[in-house]
C-alpha cells in the first residue's frame, strides 16, 4: 500500500497591530504510515519558587519525523513523564511576522513530502540489495 498523509494547515489572518501569528498543522488521515509525524522534546524545568515540587513540563517541537525518528520515538499517547522525545499528529506554532509563518509552512510541507517519499522507498523491495554470508565455526 502506498503511504499517504492528508494534512490540514490553518493560519491566523494578517491584521494591523497584531504582534503574533499562528500556524496550526494537523494530520487528519494516514494510510500505511503513522499519523504522529511531529517530533517533540519534553523538558521539565524547576520553577523559581524554590519548592522541589514546583516544576513545569514543556513540550518543544523539534522537527517533522524522518523514518528513523518514527522508529526511535513513541506516539504521544504512549509518552510519560520520563519520555524525552515523542511524536504527535498536531503542531501549533507562533511567529512574530506573517513571512515567518509562510517560511515555516513551506519547510513543513517539504519535510512531510520527504517523509512520505522516504517511507515509500524503505517499503519498496527493489531498493534492497541482498547479500548472503555463511558463518561456520
Amino acid at each position: 500500500m502506498t503511504p499517504r498523509l492528508k494534512v490540514d494547515f490553518e493560519r491566523t489572518t494578517t491584521q494591523d497591530g497584531v504582534l503574533a501569528y499562528g500556524l496550526k498543522v494537523k494530520v487528519v488521515e494516514a494510510e500505511a504510515i503513522p499519523r504522529e509525524i511531529f517530533v517533540y522534546h519534553r523538558t521539565v524545568r524547576q520553577l523559581a519558587t524554590g519548592f522541589p515540587w514546583d516544576f513545569k513540563v514543556y513540550d518543544v517541537f523539534q522537527n517533522v519525523a524522518t523514518p528513523v525518528d518514527i522508529e526511535e520515538t513513541v506516539p504521544e499517547n504512549e509518552a510519560n513523564e520520563k519520555t524525552k522525545y515523542f511524536r504527535s499528529d498536531s503542531l501549533n506554532l507562533v511567529f512574530r511576522c506573517p513571512s515567518d509563518v509562510d517560511k515555516a509552512k513551506e519547510t513543513i510541507e517539504g519535510d512531510i513530502s520527504a517523509l512520505v517519499k522516504n517511507w515509500k522507498w524503505l517499503d519498496d523491495e527493489t531498493t534492497y540489495e541482498k547479500e548472503t554470508k555463511e558463518y561456520v565455526q
